[in-house]
């Protein structure tokens, strides 16, 4: 099995509750979900920038769909900021 579908195995198994619905700077809904240790796990690099984004990666849906590092790379500071706090709450 490759790693991709490792990591999406995973995730699927780690599904948790909802815990914050935003709206993004671009008019997108974003739902965030709980932390779990799996995620902290997944998210883990020697770039503190990469692993929060893939943290964040794992964490959200943006319109009901899954969201790429390369989607979190791209979006606003202030969404990925207002997103972070969400989580840490």
């Amino acid at each position: 099995m490759s790693s991709e579908k490792q990591t999406s195995a995973l995730l699927e198994c780690a599904q948790s509750d909802k815990k914050a619905e935003l709206i993004g700077s671009d008019g997108r809904f974003i739902s965030v979900y709980g932390l779990r240790f799996i995620h902290l796990a997944l998210s883990d690099n020697p770039n503190p920038y990469i692993s929060a984004a893939r943290l964040i990666s794992c964490l959200i849906k943006i319109d009901d769909k899954s969201v790429t590092l390369e989607e979190v790379l791209k979006m606003h500071p202030r969404d990925v900021q207002r997103i972070l706090d969400v989580i840490n709450k």
